[in-house]
């Protein structure tokens, strides 16, 4: 079962990178360079492209064998890579959200939503977390940062008020029963956050980036 599992993964991961070798197998590339490419060459720099139709084969299978290895590279690093704090906070909630604008329009709640994902994910022990514990004010930029118990997330989240006044994030209790412990400058590890929350199909990002492009420029 495990074994069919890793397969059909990696024949995802194949197919999930279908930009690499779809061209190949929808496109003439000889149409494209006789078409789009050559005539933006300068004059002494344009030539014919040596094409033959018998390459396409050769070109769909190298394109593929490429994807392939892509995949399993990814696998491999999801396996034996150690989770480090390398993606803040404010980045994780742009990577979930879509776009870079987290308080435009409709996005202040699915910010807020996003928030409560990465509480129950951190909860669950699916993504590991980390937070410097309460520093001084003084030594808020040399404390260092500590890993941050999936047990703290029952009692405790990301504050969205103290968010909108530091994007480096602050925690705060919604059970007052508990012991008093905070921690600021939240970090997540981005491989972990890019695996749990799959980001929008490409069409959606592009429509929320002219999106956002066309409300700036009428802004």
């Amino acid at each position: 079962m495990e074994l069919f599992r890793s397969f059909s993964q990696f024949i995802a991961g194949i197919f999930k990178r279908f930009l690499i070798w779809a061209p190949a197998l929808f496109l003439d590339p000889y149409d494209l360079w006789a078409r789009l490419i050559r005539p933006m060459l300068p004059d002494g720099y344009k030539f014919d492209l040596p094409w033959s139709p018998d390459w396409a084969p050769i070109l769909l299978i190298g394109l593929i064998g490429w994807a392939a290895f892509l995949t399993f590279h990814e696998m491999r690093l999801q396996i034996r890579h150690t989770p480090c704090p390398d993606m803040k906070l404010k980045d994780a909630l742009v990577w979930i959200v879509g776009t870079h604008h987290l308080f435009g329009d409709d996005n202040p709640q699915r910010t807020a939503d996003a928030l409560n994902l990465l509480r129950q994910a951190a909860r669950l022990g699916r993504i590991n977390s980390w937070g410097k514990s309460d520093p001084l004010p003084a030594l808020a930029d040399t404390e260092p940062l500590s890993p941050i118990p999936p047990d703290f997330w029952v009692s405790n989240q990301i504050s969205y008020l103290e968010f909108l006044r530091d994007m480096r994030g602050q925690t705060e209790k919604v059970k007052f029963n508990t012991e008093d412990e905070r921690y600021t400058d939240v970090h997540f590890n981005r491989s972990e956050i890019r695996q749990q929350f799959k980001r929008p199909a490409i069409f959606r990002r592009v429509y929320f980036r002219l999106r956002d492009n066309v409300r700036r420029d009428e802004a």
